[in-house]
């Protein structure tokens, strides 16, 4: 699967996606709406990083040559809001 995350620079960049849990088994059948994965670049191969979806939102790190970036979900103490 590909999933398509906006750059700090601009633009959008391509990303292949694959589950890749990180709970405990017995903790992750208590919480299966909390999802966690592994994602390799494909316009740029030499960027990756991992990504989680939750109640909270979706959340990414990815690691780039040119550094870091983040996708965090608008959350203003407010759980309304996504």
């Amino acid at each position: 699967m590909i999933i398509t995350l906006p750059l700090p620079e601009g633009g959008y960049g391509r990303f292949k996606i694959l589950e890749s849990p990180i709970m405990e088994e017995g903790l992750a059948n208590q919480f299966p709406e909390i999802k966690t994965f592994i994602v390799q670049g494909v316009d740029d191969p030499s960027s990756s990083g991992r990504i989680d979806q939750t109640p909270k939102g979706f959340r990414a790190c990815i690691y780039t040559p040119r550094g870091r970036f983040f996708i965090d979900p608008y959350w203003k103490e407010n759980d309304s809001v996504s």
